[in-house]
């Protein structure tokens, strides 16, 4: 087992989790053709825990026994399948892990994961078992939005938007082949426009430009490979343009 801490170490009394298979104990329920399931998968699934005090995150591997339930037509899971971690010492008490949505025996729909206190820490939308769709990171309430991700035609497409607290976005950048690469935004906390900036393969190429808090336009740049390259424009607050120095062809100030 192993966990992660962010910032101080906080306090935090871990949970125990059955690791190993005893099936005189947990027995498995499989339907012949259509009804209920029951399985048991030995495994090392990532768990969203929470501090004692509700205040942090505390995200680690666990070697644990899940336990599957779910409905099966025609010998294909079907519908939702909610997926347990039981307690080491209480085996009658158990943590909802995962709720997936299958259908004909593949993911479509929404895969939920959960803190052990009940509350969802993310969901990724899947069709046809890829991803497909919004995927969702939260804070530590289960309500407000940490991140979000767009995918479309597998993992490596996708647009990422990060979120204040507040719930207005921090940034937005597309990524192409898991590489950030198109128009990026950054705002203020206010949710005005902050900066926007082409990226290709990572790296900042072509038209920059950076806004007062008021959202209008402060500075327009032009980026090649990284580098300020060529400087376009320098404006003051009310709309009037002032000296933008003397960059031009990645020389000068």
């Amino acid at each position: 087992i192993f966990f992660f801490f962010f910032g101080q170490q906080p306090k935090w009394t871990p949970k125990h989790f059955v690791s190993s298979f005893d099936s005189s104990e947990f027995k498995m329920t499989n339907s012949k053709k259509d009804g209920f399931i029951r399985t048991y998968i030995l495994a090392q699934p990532q768990v969203f825990d929470i501090d004692d005090d509700s205040s942090t995150y505390i995200m680690g591997v666990v070697n644990a026994l899940l336990c599957y339930e779910g409905q099966s037509i025609n010998l294909k899971r079907t519908g939702l399948f909610t997926v347990y971690l039981i307690d080491s010492i209480d085996h009658s008490k158990r943590y909802k892990l995962w709720e997936q949505e299958y259908l004909n025996d593949k993911l479509n729909g929404q895969w939920k994961a959960f803190t052990p206190n009940g509350t969802i820490a993310n969901y990724q939308t899947y069709k046809n078992d890829s991803l497909n769709g919004a995927s969702v990171d939260y804070w530590i309430d289960g309500k407000s939005i940490l991140q979000e991700r767009i995918y479309s035609n597998g993992r490596s497409n996708y647009i990422l938007k990060v979120y204040f607290y507040s719930g207005k976005v921090y940034n937005e950048t597309t990524y192409i082949n898991g590489v950030p690469n198109g128009k990026t935004k950054e705002y203020y906390s206010d949710g005005i426009l902050k900066k926007e900036q082409f990226l290709k393969e990572g790296i900042p190429n072509g038209e920059f430009k950076y806004y007062y808090p008021s959202g209008k336009i402060w500075i327009e740049e032009e980026m090649k490979n990284g580098r300020c390259w060529n400087v376009i424009a320098n404006y003051k607050e009310d709309g009037q343009k002032r000296n933008p120095g003397t960059l031009k062809d990645g020389n000068g100030t």
